[in-house]
């Protein structure tokens, strides 16, 4: 799959868009200037090929999943990593193992089924896992993932809901929480607008404030 990976990045180069997706019964992909990433449809394995994305982050991601039964929450299996050489730049090419495929938050909004207690159920969900990310943070001393946890890093399958897409771990993480709630609360605006105001956002905003600042 990595020859594939790096037959989609040389295709990007001659687009003008920035990012190209593509679906096909075998796999889905979604590719841009610095990155790709591979689906199967058949296993749900993930490759990945990142400019952005370092080894030590990948070990960070490992060491997550180590401690996720215990904080009882569910990442993508990490697999595999090397670094690779593209045209003088090292690349990071990482397989995981995702359980499904999974519905995401763009299909929740399109439903129409994102609403005051969609939100105070995702606060619950992704506590375990942000507990978890200030444990690896502390043991690594280091950042936490940049792009934060909101509702666009969950996806819902079968067994319930899985976390994916953690990368870039340089966040600081005495603000992280406080970041996290920024986030969110810009995606529930987000909605509402979308959705003709049905989140209550205040009342998701003391929920969250209390939970997730005394992690």
């Amino acid at each position: 799959m990595l020859e594939k990976l790096k037959e989609e990045l040389e295709k990007i180069k001659e687009s003008d868009s920035p990012h190209i997706w593509t679906n096909t019964e075998e796999y889905h992909s979604l590719t841009s200037k610095k990155s790709c990433i591979i689906i199967s449809t058949s296993d749900y394995m993930v490759y990945r090929l990142d400019s952005f994305f370092e080894q030590k982050d990948f070990e960070k991601v490992k060491e997550l999943y180590t401690i996720s039964s215990a904080y009882n929450f569910r990442i993508e299996k990490p697999i595999m990593s090397e670094v690779i050489i593209l045209n003088s730049i090292p690349f990071l090419y990482a397989v995981y193992q995702r359980p499904e495929f999974g519905e995401d938050y763009s299909y929740d909004i399109g439903i129409k089924s994102v609403d005051t207690d969609y939100f105070i159920e995702f606060v619950d969900s992704s506590t375990p896992l942000l507990c978890g990310l200030m444990e690896i943070g502390k043991n690594f001393n280091t950042g936490l993932p940049v792009g934060m946890i909101g509702p666009g890093k969950r996806l819902r399958d079968s067994q319930g809901y899985f976390f994916y897409d953690l990368v870039k771990w340089y966040s600081p993480h005495n603000t992280y929480i406080e970041k996290n709630i920024e986030d969110l609360l810009y995606q529930i605006d987000f909605s509402n607008i979308t959705n003709g105001n049905i989140i209550n956002k205040n009342i998701v905003q003391q929920y969250m404030s209390v939970t997730w600042k005394n992690i």
